[in-house]
């Protein structure tokens, strides 16, 4: 639910701003604001995705009067905005999804890694039995709000101008911050920073020598020539909802983060030729995607609550944990057996169900980082991809940035009409009437860009010291949290 930001030459080529949805969604949904000006409630919560969601019914079963304001058109969040070719969740099934057993007894999944259409389902079938839409407001952008510390009260603006009155303000816009001003009405120095997570806006007289931070946005480098471009252009985060045949297009996909995995996966096979411009390769891991039956699931149904506890106290969120020995502690022969097992379970578990130590030694994480190249390298045929692709040494070590999830990636490289671009050294320099040119002058011919460039969530740098309260709740924003 963050917004993207571009210099005005590049304005309306692709849909960048949540409002570029939330008015035409409107028209075409047929939804109208279900609420109107002056609204007072308890809470209000900003975001109808899985946080959201679960807000709403915790607060509304306490006898709070509470409700979401959604800038799309129904629920289910980030699988609302990301329909991009290929979308799909990386966590294993049960783990995403709620917990609260008349939702989890009724519904089936018909794989352990769902798309994002099966996704939308499941939070459909969520409405049907707990009752969501009936409080939401969608196609409503929050803009801003201050807090009155006389009244104990937010005042929420809109983008379409409404007012809302709340006690509590709860964000359930994920890691993807929505950019908000918030500020306070209050008269005195405040000593402390921001979070990094909120665009806090200090009045000067309160703190002369504080800049509010970035909320993370979409990124979209700033391309000469995006507008000229005579071929199609999205961000993988702002995708048409609709079907795009690519069969006889010529396709690039710019990023190789999760979006641009899947994309590949999913455009390798179908498109008349396929440009992957990379410029960090992604140490993916096979997701081992099976399907699931009703009675698969029926059987482990009655230890689905141990399940759900798990992610509270594992490293990773899963129900699976470290390997409760280092490294050193085995034989080469024995850490083989373990480094097999984990890569053939699949899902995150070669990440973090390795050796406790393998995120801590560089010795340990080397000793990962050689066998994940050799399984990897193994499956991609052309020498120079394969280097590209998974080089022999680390790009960076293995596992401090989030690896994806993948069934077929390194195999679409195999294709005569998939290739891999390093742009590392040789960066993206414009866009052209008919597709793109890199610094060294090459120029690729281009139909269709997938702009898979994710998400700027780095905030603050060494100036912003971050202070919050379980990282739910941060200074200079009372009664609200971020989750």
């Amino acid at each position: 639910m963050a917004t993207a930001v571009l210099p005005p030459s590049h304005a309306k080529k692709f849909n960048t701003e949540l409002t570029d949805y939330s008015v035409g969604n409107s028209a075409k949904s047929g939804q109208q604001y279900q609420y109107g000006d002056n609204l007072e409630v308890d809470a209000l919560i900003v975001g109808a995705g899985f946080a959201g969601i679960f807000m709403l019914k915790t607060l509304r079963d306490r006898g709070f009067k509470t409700v979401i304001f959604e800038a799309g058109n129904d629920i289910g969040g980030t699988w609302r905005w990301n329909c991009y070719p290929g979308a799909g969740v990386d966590s294993e099934i049960p783990e995403y999804e709620f917990s609260w057993p008349e939702v989890w007894k009724t519904w089936s999944w018909s794989t352990n890694y769902p798309d994002y259409a099966e996704i939308r389902a499941y939070f459909d079938h969520v409405d049907k039995v707990v009752g969501v839409k009936k409080d939401c407001a969608f196609n409503t952008v929050v803009v801003g709000g201050s807090f009155d510390t006389a009244a104990g009260r937010w005042t929420v603006k809109t983008q379409d101008g409404r007012t809302t009155r709340a006690k509590y303000l709860i964000l359930g816009t994920g890691f993807v911050r929505v950019s908000v001003s918030l500020s306070l009405s209050l008269s005195l120095s405040l000593p402390f920073s921001p979070s990094p997570l909120l665009f806090v806006v200090i009045p000067v007289s309160f703190y002369s020598r504080l800049s509010p931070p970035q909320a993370a946005r979409r990124y979209i480098p700033d391309w000469p020539g995006m507008d000229k471009f005579g071929g199609h252009v999205h961000h993988s985060s702002f995708w048409p909802d609709h079907d795009m045949d690519v069969s006889s297009k010529r396709c690039a996909i710019i990023g190789t983060g999760a979006s641009g995995v899947q994309l590949t996966q999913a455009w390798g096979p179908l498109a008349r030729h396929l440009t992957v411009f990379q410029r960090t390769p992604n140490l993916a891991l096979p997701g081992a995607r099976r399907s699931l039956t009703a009675l698969d699931q029926d059987r482990k149904r009655d230890v689905y609550p141990q399940l759900f506890s798990l992610r509270e106290t594992s490293f990773g969120g899963f129900h699976y944990d470290w390997y409760e020995k280092t490294a050193a502690d085995e034989t080469p022969a024995e850490r083989e057996v373990l480094h097999e097992r984990i890569w053939r379970d699949g899902g995150f578990r070669f990440w973090l169900a390795n050796y406790k130590d393998h995120l801590f030694s560089p010795e340990a994480n080397r000793l990962s980082y050689d066998f994940w190249a050799r399984k990897t390298r193994e499956r991609i045929h052309d020498p120079a991809k394969r280097d590209l692709l998974a080089p022999l040494e680390m790009p960076h070590y293995f596992g401090t940035k989030r690896p994806s999830l993948e069934r077929c990636y390194y195999e679409q490289f195999n294709r005569p009409n998939v290739d891999v671009v390093d742009i590392r050294g040789n960066p993206i320099r414009e866009f052209t009437e008919t597709g793109i040119t890199l610094q060294d002058g090459t120029h690729h011919e281009l139909d269709v860009v997938a702009v898979a460039t994710g998400f700027d969530v780095v905030t603050g740098g060494e100036q912003v010291t971050a202070l919050s309260y379980c990282a739910v709740s941060h200074p200079g924003t009372p009664f609200t949290s971020c989750l």
